[in-house]
């Protein structure tokens, strides 16, 4: 017998997205549209920005989601200096012709995609 190494453990990221995806899945026919985005904005939140389960770009593709489904099109841009503020303007102007009320479906699509 052999010692185990004393590598650093794995965290099971692709099990917990799958398992959202999944979920998402699922809630779609017994939830409303909109309990399920909010379940997912909840989980996006709490779980998946602060541990950094998606990677920058996905999270700024939900972000432009997120804001398009509950303030509707992006304000007039007023000269933004720092990139970041500049970059999440940018994406949310990009979903601009999507209406408010057909928002939040999209957003969950994303999640799921990404997740696969």
């Amino acid at each position: 017998l052999s010692c185990p190494s004393k590598a650093r453990p794995v965290l099971p990221v692709l099990p917990l997205m799958s398992t959202w995806a999944d979920q998402i899945e699922a809630a779609r026919g017994q939830q409303s549209d909109a309990a399920t985005f909010d379940a997912a904005c909840s989980w996006v939140q709490d779980v998946a920005a602060p541990q950094r389960l998606l990677p920058d770009a996905c999270l700024l593709r939900l972000y432009a989601a997120f804001k398009q489904a509950t303030v509707g099109p992006a304000p007039p841009r007023s000269g933004q200096l720092d990139p970041k503020k500049r970059a999440k303007w940018q994406a949310w102007d990009a979903v601009r012709s999507l209406d408010k009320r057909e928002a939040p479906p999209p957003y969950c699509t994303l999640l799921t995609q990404f997740s696969t």
